[in-house]
């Protein structure tokens, strides 16, 4: 059965994409911080990606979650809304990034929706849920209430997820590329 979603947490301080500075005519480089963050989200990424087998839906468009929580010792602020530097798609942008660098997702331009927040928790942290979206979500919801074999799911799923319309035959190149 292929799984309906990938979910995985990365614990540390979230950090934004940094933008580039210009000193006179010279670029300087702010990554410091956003460098070590973009790896982990990467190394989890790939862990994640590792641990969930083959999804051909992953090449197709996905709908991504994320929450991020900024610590704070004020337990009255635990679950209220951050609403101070980082940006939201800062933060979102070097995400989408380290999860196309794991090859988690194909590109990051397959992301077609998703729900992105940010608040205020005990400790720093991402929660990333990464899901199906538009019609690969409705062919595995239909399929999961069908009873279907499991190569029957993954092999429509790979069909749909290649972008071929699916039972349009594809064209057949015979002698030379």
């Amino acid at each position: 059965m292929v799984p309906e979603a990938v979910m995985f947490t990365v614990r540390g301080l979230p950090r934004a994409q940094p933008r580039p500075r210009f000193f006179g005519r010279r670029v300087v480089s702010t990554t410091g911080p956003a460098s070590r963050w973009r790896e982990a989200v990467r190394r989890a990424a790939s862990e994640a990606g590792r641990a969930a087998g083959g999804m051909p839906w992953l090449e197709g468009p996905v709908s991504v979650d994320m929450r991020f929580t900024f610590p704070t010792p004020k337990a009255e602020r635990w679950g209220q809304p951050h609403t101070v530097k980082p940006d939201l798609d800062n933060l979102a942008k070097l995400v989408l990034d380290a999860m196309a660098e794991a090859r988690l997702v194909a590109k990051d331009q397959r992301v077609a929706g998703g729900t992105w927040s940010k608040a205020w928790g005990v400790r720093g942290e991402l929660v990333i849920t990464i899901r199906p979206a538009g019609a690969m979500a409705e062919m595995m919801a239909a399929v999961r209430s069908a009873p279907v074999p499991g190569w029957m799911v993954e092999a429509a799923a790979a069909e749909l997820a290649s972008g071929w319309p699916i039972g349009k035959e594809k064209p057949r190149h015979e002698g030379g590329v």
